[in-house]
This record gives C-alpha cells, sequence and structure tokens, in this order.
C-alpha cells in the first residue's frame, strides 16, 4: 500500500515536466515595445518656444498703513460650578438620570 502515493507523485511530476516541455518550445513572436509604441502614438516634432523670462516681484506689507488693533480688557475668570445637583422630587431624578444616559451614549 505504500507505493500507491509514490507512484501518483511520479505521474504528477511527469505530467508537469512534459507539459513544461511542450510550452517551453513554443516561442511567441512579439514585435519591441518600440515598434508598437510607434504604430499606436507617432511620433510628432514641434517647435516649442522658450519660456517668457519672468519678472522678479517682491511684496513688502505696508505695516504703517494697517489700522492699530484696540486690546480688549479680559474678563475676570469665573468661580468653578458647584458639583452638586439638587433634585427636588422623584420625577426630577428619574429624568436626569433618563437624559445622562441619553447623552452618554450619543456622545461616545
Amino acid at each position: 500500500m505504500d507505493i500507491i502515493p509514490v507512484v501518483i507523485w511520479v505521474t504528477i511530476i511527469v505530467a508537469f515536466s512534459v507539459l513544461r516541455g511542450k510550452q517551453a518550445g513554443k516561442k511567441v513572436n512579439v514585435p519591441p515595445p518600440e515598434d508598437v509604441l510607434t504604430d499606436v502614438f507617432p511620433t510628432v516634432e514641434a517647435e516649442v518656444p522658450p519660456p517668457a523670462p519672468r519678472r522678479k516681484t517682491s511684496y513688502k506689507p505696508a505695516y504703517k498703513d494697517l489700522p492699530k488693533t484696540e486690546t480688549v480688557a479680559e474678563e475676570p475668570p469665573r468661580p468653578p460650578a458647584s458639583p452638586t445637583v439638587r433634585l427636588h422630587t422623584r420625577k426630577d431624578a428619574r429624568r436626569a438620570f433618563i437624559y445622562s444616559e441619553i447623552f452618554n451614549r450619543k456622545y461616545q
């Protein structure tokens, strides 16, 4: 029973080598890419004028002409808000809990 897998593998190797031999014998006549490209894209020679010389320009902003900005007085810092929230009724507590769950799911 050990000889059957060996015979199968030898048969596969011989079949692939025979197929490669047949493919290697065939040569496809492929023209060089230069010939193909000249058939598709004919060469066109046109005179291209030289680029015009560029003028050197420089931009200097006139700082004297700008309007002066007024300084705005800063607002005094606000005291931090107290973290305690007092809910007077059970209905308000329930409503606050529902809104907090909605905001947590929506903005996470």
